[in-house]
């Protein structure tokens, strides 16, 4: 799988996460992207409201996309409130 991650995101988090929804898959800076290589472009953003995590999963000519938005919350600290966003996303 390759990773294409902008915003401040823990990219071990990211591949942890996607071990555990996509079993099997591999990560590599030197990869070389094959036809059916699995392509995961996560772009997470910080504003007054909360975060913004949008997904685009693209694997050969198939492609799903979301975009989760999690509002600032008292109960939850930031840290916690990103990985929610980036858990939900990647559940593309």
């Amino acid at each position: 799988m390759k990773l294409n991650i902008e915003g401040k995101v823990n990219v071990y988090y990211v591949q942890t996460l996607c071990m555990i929804f996509y079993p099997g898959e591999k990560f590599s800076e030197d990869q070389e992207i094959a036809p059916d290589t699995p392509v995961l472009d996560l772009h997470v953003q910080e504003n007054d409201q909360g975060y913004v995590v949008d997904a685009t999963l693209t694997q050969g000519s198939k492609t799903a996309s979301t975009q989760k938005v999690y509002g600032w919350r008292e109960d939850i600290d930031k840290d916690r409130l990103l990985k929610l966003a980036l858990g939900d996303a990647l559940l593309v």
